[in-house]
């Protein structure tokens, strides 16, 4: 019985709304004599916004074309009574009509949900912490239950692999490596650590910058080009003798204008140079070696091949390329450690050399496993021989189990590419300050638009009007103002935290796999949606916590909330953050994330306008703070999987 009771209350709020969503393309599809299929993906895609002008009929309608007259639209008003308990009502809004839900039904399963996940925030008591473990138990299959905890690493790699990147690049990697990192980090649930692998950060650079979006995460360092590699690497001598003795596949490296070059034209990869000469090996074999004359053709041929030889034995392999070092670096990543997964964060721009990259690792290392593989190896060769009676048909059986499991590693390697970003309107403030980095140009224009807003800093730290003042629950106070100065360090830290998130937003505003240009005197301003309105929003959220002085309380009686459609609106938002996760793993874009915060934003502003908190009565007071709360962690949550920090003062 209590099994049951907790599945039901753990219910995924998404299902809600898919009932929801159904509900409307099956009473579409008995109205205009179209399959229900062919209309849920419409409805799917325009409940989601809901402003008049993207009311779900006109859309779908719309979409569908000429056909469907306005009478159509008209029979969409008398609900047949199976949808009755699913629909409450239908109202005209000038020409179009929108559905609702059942108000009540969808906000109390979106906030019960909600809870569910994140709790109060305090921590929990012996007595919780049981129960969760059980609950967390339940939801295990026994396979799960059974397994011990996994020991396995999940590589995200995100070094930089241009040597020519610019600026805004380099951010929009960093913002991406470390996105996908803590994506993976909420979807191993703490079973497998994630390593994330960047080039160390340098002060006054860029690199500093993007360490920022690496807080709290295990990095492994690499060079700027790919992890430093010494000569005597034994992956680097492997690689030496590889191409310089030949393989299977014909991959031999040959001297070429002074480097040494692998011919993969027949793969259609090109020409790969893997290592060059030092200085005192320029090739004085090839100019002083020649070969001497013969009388016959054949006698000559054989004497330049011999001239060749010899100037190949004379020049050395000495500095490995970026090509090479970073060959040798994944290669020790995946023999070296157990690794489950391995994601790599590759520009666009680099999409050739990392098929390069893999193409001469599965030739050069075609038997790298990692503890993983060999275990499921070793396994699958002992049951086999268990199973089967016959010492040939015994050999046979493992050799097929074996060469199931040597599937080439490389191609487990997840590939994420990114499109190039530029910027613009920073290059003015990079020359008044002698080269700043953008990270330090940000920084310095987001301090000045505080002052500006609240004032000179004070010489000693702010004793009072910590920003608790009536205007945090006011919904007509601009950026900053009713608020006191702040001191050196309060204002250092909050231009920091403002320019990150400014930059961190504005570096996934765009499709990843997309350009992107990012203006800068746009996402500086503070107006409009960036990474500032965002944690404007936030503190805003905090203010309301700090000022109404309201406890949260699950058991709110919810239904003072049902007369307001600002309340079901911003329901509907939070309910969507599953769903909206889910995506976000399929795709590994935080471009639908941001999206996401701007609409769970907007629909923040336009609840708080109706829905007050502080001065109400009790019951009134915490069911309206109870759906604050909800979408105050949601938008927490969303700002972490960007590597920012919550402001809870403005």
């Amino acid at each position: 019985m209590c099994a049951t009771r907790d599945k039901d209350r753990s219910m995924d709020t998404s299902s809600v709304l898919g009932a929801y969503r159904r509900a409307i393309a099956i009473h579409l599809s008995s109205i205009l004599a179209r399959p229900c299929e062919a209309l849920l993906p419409l409805v799917q895609q325009t409940t989601t916004h809901r402003k008049p002008s993207h009311s779900v009929f006109t859309v779908v309608i719309r979409r569908l074309g000429p056909g469907v007259d306005d009478q159509s639209l008209q029979q969409c008003v008398a609900l047949p009574p199976d949808l009755q308990p699913m629909i409450a009502r239908a109202r005209r809004t000038q020409d179009m009509l929108l559905f609702d839900p059942v108000p009540l039904y969808l906000i109390q399963r979106c906030l019960e949900r909600m809870y569910h996940d994140f709790g109060d925030g305090k921590p929990a008591s012996s007595s919780s912490e049981t129960r969760e473990r059980v609950q967390k138990s339940d939801h295990k299959g026994k396979r799960d239950r059974d397994a011990p905890e996994s020991s396995a690493v999940v590589f995200v790699n995100g070094a930089r692999l241009q040597a020519d990147e610019n600026p805004y690049t380099g951010l929009r990697r960093a913002v991406l490596t470390g996105f996908i990192a803590r994506l993976l980090m909420r979807e191993s649930h703490g079973r497998s650590p994630v390593k994330v692998i960047m080039e160390p950060s340098q002060p006054g650079t860029d690199t500093e910058l993007g360490s920022e979006f690496m807080r709290g995460l295990d990095l492994k360092s690499a060079t700027s080009i790919a992890q430093d590699i010494e000569l005597h690497d034994p992956y680097l001598k492997t690689i030496k003798g590889a191409l310089d003795a030949g393989n299977d596949n014909g991959i031999r490296a040959q001297l070429k204008d002074g480097a040494w070059v692998v011919d993969l034209s027949a793969q259609k990869l090109g020409h790969v140079k893997v290592f060059t000469l030092t200085p005192s090996a320029t090739r004085p074999s090839e100019t002083t070696t020649t070969p001497t004359v013969a009388t016959t053709t054949t006698t000559t041929t054989t004497t330049t091949t011999s001239a060749q030889t010899e100037t190949t034995a004379s020049a050395s392999m000495d500095v490995p390329t970026p090509m090479v070092q970073t060959l040798a670096s994944l290669t020790r990543h995946f023999s070296e450690t157990e690794c489950t997964r391995y994601v790599w964060v590759v520009p666009e721009a680099r999409r050739l050399f990392v098929e390069q990259v893999l193409f001469l690792a599965e030739a050069i290392f075609p038997d790298i496993h990692t503890d993983r593989q060999r275990s499921k190896r070793t396994a699958s060769s002992l049951e086999t021989s268990e199973t089967e009676s016959t010492p040939g048909t015994s050999t046979t059986a493992t050799a097929a189990a074996t060469a199931a499991v040597r599937e080439s590693w490389t191609r487990a390697i997840e590939l994420v590419y990114f499109g190039p970003a530029f910027g613009t309107g920073a290059s003015k403030a990079e020359g008044e300050g002698h080269g700043l980095s953008i990270g330090e140009v940000a920084k310095a224009r987001m301090r000045e638009s505080v002052v500006e807003s609240r004032g000179q800093p004070q010489t000693t730290k702010m004793a009072t009007n910590d920003g608790d003042d009536d205007h945090d629950d006011e919904e007509d106070v601009g950026l900053g103002q009713g608020y006191g100065s702040l001191d050196e360090a309060q204002l250092s830290r909050m231009a920091a935290m403002l320019s990150t998130s400014a930059l961190a937003v504005a570096s996934a505003g765009g499709r990843r796999l997309r350009k992107l240009n990012v203006d800068m005197n746009r996402i500086l301003d503070g107006k409009g949606n960036s990474g500032v309105f965002l944690q404007y929003v936030l503190s805003r959220l905090h203010g309301i916590e700090r000022k109404s002085n309201t406890h949260l309380n699950p058991e709110a009686d919810l239904t003072v909330l049902q007369p307001y459609e600002e309340a079901l609106n911003l329901a509907l938002v939070i309910a969507e953050w599953h769903d909206v996760v889910s995506q976000l793993h399929e795709q590994q874009d935080p471009y639908l994330l941001v999206s996401y915060l701007f609409n769970l934003a907007a629909a923040i502003g336009h609840a708080n306008r109706v829905l007050r908190v502080k001065d109400m009565v009790s019951d009134v007071a915490e069911a309206r703070w109870f759906l604050f709360w909800a979408a105050k962690r949601v938008l927490e949550q969303g700002l972490e999987l960007l590597g920012l920090q919550s402001v809870e003062h403005m």
